[in-house]
């Protein structure tokens, strides 16, 4: 093994960790093939007086990298390491020269010539101090980006909620006047049973409603179960009009599997209503699970950002 060897495989233990990247493993040659391009890419050169980048050939990169290294203070290589990683693969168009590889357009012995080629002009010459600054330039238009489209996420999903709000409203107008929760007994099985009485005092006929069911004892802080359900109005629900059902949900589904318990009360809200088309009329759904857990992430993430 060469001294060029060694100093690869140097550089591709380097950057898995600190990348932690996992290559797809086509078979050994592609993979060995996707190594030489990443470590390619580290490889500097020193000229005459303070190190500096030289991508004029492989050769003269590959024996000046640790005269480069070596040139800084221990402390500093590993920071070095990922700025010149941020710095070479923001400017070399390793997407489509990874696209090439994969394809076979060209050989193992031809992979460092393309390298060169795809690299900029603009790398060569630069001083550790140069990749430095441009690698913290670079981070903070990073961070700019990440921070705009952190504040876009947060401001759709409030607006989903401040919607649902406004939708909440509305929907008190679609009362639930009894609400009933209990397990009916036919002699053959056990099935949950949910009774409603809702009138409609909208403008607008529904053709089905959506709602949200709490089972709860009074004076604990979390219900036994809380979900939603909905019921397609045979006829539809008429303006001013009152009807009451009785409603068989799953059996093996959560209101099945729920205890019937004398100190509970059943309430029921209205979340969404859809009219004679069947598209909603007022929905105030707000967030799902994922997206309350979205909100929350992001609003940390915010935090750290600015």
């Amino acid at each position: 093994m060469t001294e060029g060897d060694t100093l690869i495989y140097y550089f591709i233990g380097r950057f898995a960790r600190k990348t932690g990247l996992i290559l797809f493993e086509f078979n050994l040659l592609n993979t060995m093939r996707l190594f030489i391009l990443l470590i390619a890419l580290t490889f500097i050169t020193a000229c005459s007086g303070e190190p500096r980048l030289d991508t004029s050939s492989p050769e003269r990169m590959q024996a000046s990298t640790e005269a480069l290294r070596n040139s800084l203070p221990e402390d500093e290589r590993d920071a070095f390491d990922e700025d010149f990683m941020l710095v070479a693969m923001e400017k070399a168009d390793l997407g489509a020269l990874l696209l090439q590889l994969f394809l076979g357009d060209f050989s193992d012995d031809e992979v460092p010539e393309e390298l060169f080629r795809q690299l900029p002009e603009e790398l060569n010459g630069l001083s550790a101090a140069d990749i430095r600054e441009q690698a913290v330039e670079l981070r903070e238009q990073q961070r700019q980006r990440q921070l705009a489209q952190v504040l876009q996420e947060i401001e759709e999903l409030e607006d989903k909620l401040r919607h649902a709000e406004q939708m909440r409203a509305s929907l008190a107008a679609v009362e639930v006047s009894r609400s009933r929760f209990f397990k009916h007994d036919d002699g053959f099985s056990t099935r949950p049973i949910i009774e409603l009485t809702v009138k409609n005092n909208t403008e607008h006929a529904i053709s089905r409603a959506y709602f949200r069911g709490t089972y709860q004892t009074p004076g604990r802080a979390v219900p036994w179960l809380t979900d939603t359900f909905n019921y397609q109005i045979s006829g539809g629900l008429e303006p001013g009009e009152t009807q009451s059902w009785s409603l068989a949900p799953n059996v093996f589904g959560d209101w099945g599997r729920l205890e019937v318990r004398d100190d509970a009360v059943f309430t029921v809200e209205t979340i969404r209503i859809d009219g004679p088309d069947g598209e909603p009329v007022y929905d105030a759904r707000g967030l799902d699970e994922f997206e309350e857990r979205r909100l929350r992430r992001l609003r940390e993430q915010l935090e750290n950002l600015e």
